[in-house]
């Protein structure tokens, strides 16, 4: 887990660096998607939030959704599932990505210490509590790569797109719910989401590198020396 951790933070400083033109043009469409929704902010929460009460099934991703949940979740499947290889590995992956995003999702949230949208929403900088980047569609995020890519890696193709789909829809879900319940604005939410799907990104391809590498040696040390 340790040896992961520090591949992967090594592979997030230097990931720019290896960005081809498909990589800074993806880049360059998040940047100005954010930027749009920050200048526009409180027309987009207008339009989805809403100062009524919240039906109670909108707290089910305030719940679920958590930091806390996600680290229950790879710790009970982690202690669970030691004879499966599988299972145990996306909890090994889902559970490096979680520590990282969870520094991330604070850091950010230090430098863009905005209000929540119920309390005004104004923005400060550098400031503790800040809400400027939403902790919960990071989480939903993260989730997608470690299960469609290892979780349901020997899943037919079409099991494993209703498996993307589904966690999409979830994380869409969560997003949504956040703004609604004017707990974040649209661009904490887009924030969020990026953060969540570049660093299990990372993570995942380093455990992939990782996989690759034992799967080398071992062949290596199973050959016999002529």
């Amino acid at each position: 887990m340790f040896r992961l951790m520090r591949r992967s933070v090594s592979a997030m400083v230097r990931a720019p660096t290896e960005w081809r033109a498909r990589g800074w043009i993806t880049f360059a469409a998040f940047v100005t998607a954010v930027t749009v929704a920050c200048v526009e902010k409180r027309p987009l929460q207008s339009l989805i939030s809403t100062s009524r009460p919240h039906a109670s099934w909108l707290e089910i991703p305030s719940i679920v959704g958590s930091g806390w949940a996600l680290d229950a979740l790879c710790i009970t499947i982690w202690l669970a599932s030691v004879p499966l290889k599988r299972a145990r590995a996306t909890a090994h992956v889902t559970s490096v990505a979680a520590i990282w995003c969870f520094v991330a999702v604070k850091v950010g949230q230090f430098i863009l210490a905005e209000d929540r949208p119920l309390d005004g929403g104004a923005m400060h900088f550098f400031r503790i509590p800040g809400h400027g980047l939403s902790g919960h569609a990071c989480v939903a995020a993260l989730l997608i790569l470690p299960l469609v890519h290892i979780a349901a890696r020997d899943f037919g193709k079409t099991r494993r797109v209703l498996v993307a789909i589904v966690l999409v829809a979830w994380a869409l879900f969560v997003g949504w719910s956040r703004v609604r319940m004017n707990m974040h604005h649209v661009w904490n939410v887009l924030l969020g989401w990026g953060a969540g799907l570049f660093v299990a990104n990372v993570v995942v391809n380093e455990w992939h590198a990782m996989r690759v590498e034992q799967e080398r040696e071992h062949h290596k040390n199973a050959t016999p020396v002529a």
